[in-house]
């Protein structure tokens, strides 16, 4: 199979500009821009009823924007000044549903070569890509059961398939992999990744899982009551949070507040947190008199048993063991966090005991 290419690598694959969708009185999308480059695998990020589906849905042509401009392959599919869109089959796009849509009646080949045939393909076309396709997806002994007679895991290739069978210029994935169990889930997450890459495509995939979203994409859209917070690499969007609410969802599930008291040209900030000086380093600009949050993940903390630097104290309120973990629920500065530790052996602190909690510099530093 060969890879897809592009005419214009210089022309995004999706440029959307302040795009709306409305239903009534309610904004569900509130002025999207985004421009997705050429072969880029991008997850759009974040909890149900954010917008992240409804904004895929309008890049399939299944949903009609309200206002703004939508782009596909340097084509222009919505524009508000057009009155009717470029319709969905017309898009040249394929798409995996979470549910996976299959037709029960229909073998597994038939499910497969079903766009191909409403293209009214040849014949020898269409059994060649679908054979060069289920050798490709690992579906080659399957081709004669019916979706009745398989798997979750083996459903979801086979939508999968069905969606690359035309050879789209973009795949659009909803939630593909949330009706499988973990160790499936792991496994077809890489398969995902593999077929991406060796095809060369352009793919858009709405998660809720920020696992998912850091192992797969190359580029994460965190969205938020219908607006994108923030865009970028995995790497940034992990260890450099835009906002508390990113911070929060992709895994910093402590904020400790602080006031800022001196900073640094080298992007060392000072914070007062209830008498207690820590510093961390940050790209940000922060005022000196301005209070923000340094984000924490409870199972990275570490704590002591005596003060030190870049520490700060903190009474045990609870203590809860979950299997081989303990979490600790401590309150720091008068702000209630938790702590999550592998026990060691050595001995757990107790309830109303002083522990000291030891800040990363690494850590964020949230407005």
């Amino acid at each position: 199979m060969n890879p897809i290419t592009e005419a214009n690598t210089d022309i995004p694959s999706i440029w959307i500009s302040a795009l709306r969708k409305s239903y009534g009185q309610t904004d569900i999308l509130k002025g999207i821009n985004l421009k997705v480059p050429a072969g880029t695998y991008l997850c759009l990020l974040g909890p149900s009823g954010c917008g992240k589906t409804t904004l895929l849905r309008c890049i399939a042509g299944l949903e009609h924007p309200s206002a703004g401009r939508l782009d596909v392959m340097g084509r222009t599919m919505y524009d508000e000044s057009v009155a009717v869109p470029v319709p969905a089959e017309k898009r040249g796009l394929g798409m995996v549903f979470q549910h996976y849509a299959l037709w029960p009646h229909m073998r597994v080949f038939d499910n497969i070569a079903f766009p191909m045939r409403q293209k009214k393909f040849p014949t020898a076309d269409i059994e060649t890509r679908v054979s060069d396709l289920a050798d490709l997806i690992g579906l080659r002994p399957l081709l004669d059961r019916f979706p009745g007679q398989l798997s979750g895991g083996q459903q979801q290739r086979v939508a999968l398939a069905r969606a690359l069978c035309s050879e789209p210029s973009i795949l659009l994935l909803d939630e593909p992999l949330s009706n499988l169990d973990s160790g499936l889930r792991n496994q077809l997450r890489r398969e995902l990744r593999n077929i991406h890459d060796r095809l060369g495509m352009t793919s858009v995939m709405v998660t809720h899982d920020q696992d998912e979203a850091m192992a797969l994409a190359d580029m994460v859209a965190v969205v938020h009551q219908g607006e994108i917070v923030q865009y970028g690499p995995p790497a940034e969007v992990l260890l450099n949070p835009a906002t508390r609410y990113v911070a929060g969802f992709v895994g910093y599930d402590n904020m400790l507040e602080g006031i800022v008291v001196d900073r640094t040209e080298t992007g060392s900030v000072t914070l007062d947190v209830k008498g207690t000086r820590v510093s961390v380093q940050t790209s940000g600009q922060f005022a000196i008199g301005e209070t923000c949050a340094i984000g924490l993940k409870s199972k990275e903390l570490v704590v002591a048993k005596e003060a030190g630097i870049n520490r700060v104290p903190a009474k045990v309120d609870r203590l809860t063991r979950l299997g081989p973990s303990l979490e600790i629920e401590i309150t720091v500065a008068g702000q209630s966090m938790l702590v999550s530790q592998t026990t060691d052996g050595t001995a757990a602190p107790a309830v109303n005991d002083t522990i000291f909690l030891t800040l990363p510099q690494s850590a964020p530093l949230l407005h």
